[in-house]
């Protein structure tokens, strides 16, 4: 508020009493404004390191500050997306199961660059659901050229089909082991994706 003091004052020494509204208006406007407004990520992380204004737990650690800046910017995108399908050799439609993996950093895969434990659960019937355990790595996954996604960075997928049974995979659950780069390992980081 003493900023706003101060703009008041100086706009009431001004001739102009457009100037005085406007100025009081502009610092009304950017008060509101910066109230509403959502910081980035990258702002978050500034904010909570040890220069920040709310530091957090691991601030003043500096190996942990950069885990969590490298986490930010490598961690891959990972996505469920349902989509529906036409087999034009039945000529039925269908709903597939897209996982979309979004690799910020990479440029190629290479071995050991991706690993994912986890469970995996289906939907069994009517009521039931089952628990699979899996998996996967870069080898499990293909390209997705030609998707409605930026063609800047690399994004794999795998498609999960229904089973004869009616089986549709829900979600999964699980731990990600991450090297962007071959020289830099990640954190892992437990997942949920429904």
């Amino acid at each position: 508020m003493g900023q706003a003091a101060e703009a008041a004052a100086l706009a009431s020494r001004a001739s102009t009493p457009g100037l005085m509204l406007s100025l009081v208006i502009l610092v009304i406007g950017g008060a509101i404004s910066l109230r509403y407004t959502q910081e980035t990520p990258l702002q978050n992380w500034v904010r909570r390191t040890r220069f920040g204004t709310h530091p957090a737990a691991w601030a003043g650690d500096l190996e942990k500050e950069l885990d969590h800046l490298f986490q930010l910017l490598y961690a891959p995108r990972i996505r469920l997306e349902r989509r529906a399908e036409w087999n034009q050799r039945l000529n039925t439609h269908y709903t597939a199961v897209w996982l979309l993996v979004e690799f910020p950093a990479a440029r190629a895969r290479f071995p050991g660059m991706f690993t994912l434990e986890a469970s995996e659960r289906w939907k069994a019937g009517w009521f039931g659901t089952e628990t699979r355990r899996v998996v996967l790595t870069e080898k499990d996954l293909e390209l997705d050229i030609g998707g409605r996604h930026r063609h800047d960075r690399p994004v794999y997928r795998k498609v999960y089909h229904a089973t004869p049974e009616d089986e549709t995979l829900r979600e999964i659950v699980g731990t990600l082991y991450y090297r962007p780069l071959p020289e830099l390992t990640l954190s892992p980081v437990d997942i949920r994706i429904d």
